[in-house]
């Protein structure tokens, strides 16, 4: 696998989450916007990331949180049908249709704490919030403990290819299996190996973004490599053609093509 990486010039520098939806159009979440990148496709080779067929700037609407009208982006996550989720640094949640352009409203997750992440299985939707894992499905008066194993303190969750859930924090990266939990990959407590994000690649491998770069790992969590060290990965999207989409604190975006 060749190691090209190319940074990204916008929208943003903080890059908050990275996604690819099922059209294969990938979703940049930034601190004040979400852009949607047509194709998965930077134009001009593989750095000017101006090919934007959707954006989204400064949302407005009710942060559930704080009551304020204006929710600036702590995390965000996609599901089929065009619909976004994003997470507010107050433990607000909105929702956002592309195709109608209209807010979608979830319950808050608390009224303080930056919603840390999120993802979707099926009807339901989770967050990571204040080292908890949470669910909620449309209709709920309220979000539902999902049991982690003590301490796991969850920062970043991934619902795989095959709807495998994945939750990773301090100590490492957990696996659902049926309602039970199994470790795949123990950090080793060093500061620089708490999980900010986790994703897939199109062979399968587990992405797993750290406070030092980024992280590949094999069904058996055994490190294939690890890339972008010093820069704290946020999240990760493969996309056509061999891209890999990763988006980073204060560094911006980066593809990776592979040759």
């Amino acid at each position: 696998v060749a190691l090209d990486w190319k940074q990204g010039t916008g929208p943003y520098p903080d890059v908050m989450r990275v996604s690819r939806d099922e059209t294969g159009d990938v979703v940049v979440f930034t601190k004040y916007e979400v852009t949607r990148f047509k194709a998965g496709i930077p134009s001009g080779g593989e750095t000017a990331l101006n090919d934007i067929l959707v954006v989204v700037k400064d949302l407005t609407g009710p942060s559930q949180g704080d009551g304020t009208s204006a929710l600036t982006f702590a995390v965000g996550t996609v599901e089929p049908g065009g619909r976004v989720w994003t997470g507010g640094w107050d433990g607000g949640v909105q929702g956002h249709h592309f195709p109608t352009n209209k807010y979608l409203s979830a319950p808050a997750l608390g009224d303080s704490g930056r919603v840390d992440d999120m993802a979707v299985r099926g009807p339901l939707l989770y967050a990571a919030h204040r080292g908890t894992l949470r669910s909620w499905r449309d209709g709920d008066a309220d979000w539902k403990p999902v049991g982690l194993p003590a301490g796991s303190n969850p920062k970043a969750l991934l619902v795989s290819r095959g709807e495998t859930l994945y939750a990773g924090g301090s100590k490492g990266v957990w696996r659902e299996d049926a309602g039970a939990w199994t470790q795949v990959w123990a950090s080793g407590g060093a500061t620089g190996d708490e999980v900010r994000s986790l994703g897939e690649d199109a062979e399968g491998n587990l992405l797993v973004g750290t406070r030092d770069g980024l992280l590949i790992l094999d069904g058996r969590g055994r490190v294939l490599g690890r890339h972008l060290r010093g820069k704290v990965v946020t999240s990760t999207a493969d996309g056509p053609e061999g891209r890999l989409w990763v988006g980073t604190w204060d560094g911006g975006l980066h593809v990776r093509v592979d040759g």
